[in-house]
């Protein structure tokens, strides 16, 4: 995934957030090598992409993630981190992102 690709999907699930949300998209290389009889016998390679969200909301803070990106499921990642949030109590200390970010 390119920085842009991933700024874009940072962008579509802050659109979908109601209130002050951290977004965080990561990409992480998750290598495997079965060996049996001492010889390589398959190598499986995949770079997943994780989204993260953390959604202060009403004095609340709810996180989730996902690593799908489909419309959908970046919809159900905002409700899950709504619904987490509306359990806790308000929390008085809790500070506001910092706000968008110059990359």
């Amino acid at each position: 995934m390119t920085p842009d690709e991933a700024l874009a999907l940072a962008e579509r699930v802050v659109r979908l957030c109601a209130g002050d949300a951290d977004v965080r998209v990561r990409e992480a290389s998750e290598d495997l090598l079965r060996i049996a009889n001492n010889q390589a016998i398959a190598h499986v390679s995949a770079a997943p992409v994780t989204i993260e969200l953390g959604l202060r909301l009403d004095g609340r803070y709810g996180q989730a993630s996902t690593q799908s990106a489909a419309p959908d499921d970046l919809a159900a990642l905002v409700e899950r981190a709504k619904a987490q949030a509306k359990l806790l109590p308000p929390e008085p200390d809790l500070l506001p992102s910092v706000g968008p970010q110059d990359l």
